[in-house]
Parts: structure tokens; C-alpha cells; sequence
């Protein structure tokens, strides 16, 4: 095997791997406490950091996923 295909197939194997550890990592039951995290937003057209943490700590949250902007989801 070259060394250029044992990369590619490296590369491959890990990515899967990731992918596969990712639904595991990310699953709650119902009930479970949200994890804290940060993540970029956007308030008053500025880029500002959210914490989940801080935000509990002012009011209530409610975080809403949709399957795809844009339609009746």
C-alpha cells in the first residue's frame, strides 16, 4: 500500500469514527440537563458570544431546532 492511500484511508476511518461518536456524545433522555456551551450569534446585527450558562442565569431558555429553514418544518 503507498503511502498516499494509507493517508486517504487514515483519513477515512477517522472521519467515520467522528461521525459515529457524535450521536452518542450529542443524545439526552428526556428530562436530562441541556450541557452548558458557548457559540457564536448574532444580536443587533454584532456578533456576540452566547452562553447558555449566563442566559439561565437572567431568564428562562428555549431552544427550537427545525429539519430546514425555509420550510413548514
Amino acid at each position: 500500500m503507498t503511502p498516499r492511500r494509507r493517508n486517504w484511508l487514515t483519513l477515512a476511518f477517522v472521519a467515520v469514527m467522528s461521525l459515529l461518536n457524535v450521536g452518542r456524545a450529542a443524545a439526552l433522555d428526556a428530562g436530562d440537563a441541556a450541557p452548558e456551551f458557548t457559540a457564536p450569534s448574532v444580536l443587533g446585527g454584532k456578533t456576540v458570544t452566547f452562553s447558555l450558562k449566563d442566559a439561565l442565569a437572567k431568564h428562562a431558555v428555549v431552544l427550537y431546532f427545525f429539519p430546514k429553514a425555509f420550510t413548514a418544518g
